[in-house]
Protein backbone atom coordinates (compact mmCIF):
# COMPACT_ATOMS: atom_id res chain seq x y z
CA UNK A 1 0.00 0.00 0.00
CA UNK A 2 1.55 3.39 -0.64
CA UNK A 3 0.39 6.96 1.20
CA UNK A 4 0.32 9.79 -1.52
CA UNK A 5 0.60 13.43 -0.22
CA UNK A 6 0.31 16.29 -2.85
CA UNK A 7 0.98 19.72 -2.83
CA UNK A 8 -0.98 21.74 -5.58
CA UNK A 9 -2.43 25.14 -5.98
CA UNK A 10 -5.97 26.46 -4.60
CA UNK A 11 -7.35 27.28 -8.17
CA UNK A 12 -6.57 23.21 -9.79
CA UNK A 13 -7.68 21.68 -6.28
CA UNK A 14 -11.22 20.70 -7.61
CA UNK A 15 -9.57 19.37 -10.98
CA UNK A 16 -7.55 17.23 -9.16
CA UNK A 17 -10.23 15.75 -6.50
CA UNK A 18 -12.40 15.46 -10.09
CA UNK A 19 -9.92 13.32 -11.49
CA UNK A 20 -9.15 11.06 -8.98
CA UNK A 21 -12.72 10.40 -7.83
CA UNK A 22 -13.18 9.64 -12.07
CA UNK A 23 -10.35 7.03 -11.55
CA UNK A 24 -12.08 5.56 -8.38
CA UNK A 25 -9.78 6.54 -5.87
CA UNK A 26 -11.66 6.79 -2.22
CA UNK A 27 -9.76 7.65 0.27
CA UNK A 28 -8.81 11.33 -0.03
CA UNK A 29 -8.56 14.57 2.75
CA UNK A 30 -7.43 17.58 1.83
CA UNK A 31 -6.41 20.32 3.85
CA UNK A 32 -5.26 24.44 3.27
CA UNK A 33 -1.61 24.94 3.87
CA UNK A 34 1.05 27.74 4.27
CA UNK A 35 3.53 26.86 1.92
CA UNK A 36 7.29 28.68 2.37
CA UNK A 37 10.60 28.16 0.63
CA UNK A 38 10.64 26.39 -3.00
CA UNK A 39 7.03 24.93 -2.44
CA UNK A 40 5.70 28.55 -2.33
CA UNK A 41 4.24 30.32 -5.32
CA UNK A 42 6.66 33.02 -6.17
CA UNK A 43 4.21 35.42 -7.78
CA UNK A 44 1.30 35.08 -5.60
CA UNK A 45 3.06 34.64 -2.15
CA UNK A 46 2.96 37.12 0.81
CA UNK A 47 5.69 37.91 3.67
CA UNK A 48 4.36 36.15 6.58
CA UNK A 49 4.73 38.23 9.60
CA UNK A 50 4.23 35.32 11.91
CA UNK A 51 6.43 32.77 9.69
CA UNK A 52 9.10 35.57 8.84
CA UNK A 53 8.99 33.79 5.54
CA UNK A 54 7.31 34.21 2.40
CA UNK A 55 4.42 31.89 2.03
CA UNK A 56 1.31 31.25 -0.49
CA UNK A 57 -1.68 28.98 0.08
CA UNK A 58 -1.77 25.62 -0.88
CA UNK A 59 -3.60 22.71 -0.76
CA UNK A 60 -2.48 19.53 0.89
CA UNK A 61 -3.91 15.89 -0.55
CA UNK A 62 -3.58 12.56 1.12
CA UNK A 63 -4.98 9.48 -0.19
CA UNK A 64 -3.73 6.27 0.27
CA UNK A 65 -4.03 3.12 -2.14
CA UNK A 66 -3.14 -0.15 -3.92
CA UNK A 67 0.62 -0.04 -4.74
CA UNK A 68 -0.36 -0.97 -8.29
CA UNK A 69 -2.15 2.58 -8.41
CA UNK A 70 0.55 4.40 -7.37
CA UNK A 71 1.79 5.65 -10.43
CA UNK A 72 -2.24 6.25 -11.87
CA UNK A 73 -2.62 8.86 -8.99
CA UNK A 74 0.45 10.64 -9.76
CA UNK A 75 -0.28 10.77 -13.42
CA UNK A 76 -3.65 12.24 -12.66
CA UNK A 77 -2.50 14.39 -9.91
CA UNK A 78 0.67 16.06 -12.56
CA UNK A 79 -1.93 15.96 -15.34
CA UNK A 80 -4.90 18.10 -13.63
CA UNK A 81 -2.58 20.10 -11.16
CA UNK A 82 -0.21 21.32 -13.58
CA UNK A 83 -0.48 25.10 -14.53
CA UNK A 84 3.06 25.29 -16.53
CA UNK A 85 4.28 27.89 -13.85
CA UNK A 86 6.82 27.70 -11.13
CA UNK A 87 5.05 26.84 -7.72
CA UNK A 88 2.45 24.03 -8.78
CA UNK A 89 3.41 22.09 -5.94
CA UNK A 90 5.06 18.67 -5.98
CA UNK A 91 3.83 14.51 -4.96
CA UNK A 92 5.23 12.50 -2.57
CA UNK A 93 4.75 8.62 -1.68
CA UNK A 94 5.38 6.55 0.92
CA UNK A 95 4.64 2.73 1.80
CA UNK A 96 2.03 2.02 4.28
CA UNK A 97 3.16 -1.08 6.32
CA UNK A 98 -0.41 -1.60 8.17
CA UNK A 99 -3.62 -0.50 7.35
CA UNK A 100 -5.96 -1.33 10.40
CA UNK A 101 -9.87 -0.07 10.16
CA UNK A 102 -11.28 1.33 13.20
CA UNK A 103 -14.75 0.22 12.90
CA UNK A 104 -14.26 -3.90 11.88
CA UNK A 105 -10.36 -4.34 13.27
CA UNK A 106 -10.15 -5.69 9.50
CA UNK A 107 -6.77 -5.21 8.13
CA UNK A 108 -4.91 -4.67 4.77
CA UNK A 109 -5.53 -3.01 1.19
CA UNK A 110 -9.27 -4.12 1.26
CA UNK A 111 -9.82 -1.53 3.98
CA UNK A 112 -8.79 0.90 1.15
CA UNK A 113 -12.25 0.62 -0.58
CA UNK A 114 -15.01 1.81 2.10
Amino acid sequence: MKAIKAYVRKRVLHNVITSLERDRFQTITVEEVSAIGTLADPVLSRFSNELEDRVSTMMKIELECEDKRADRAIEIIRKSGNTDLPGDGMVLVTSIDRAVSIQSGEEGEQILDV
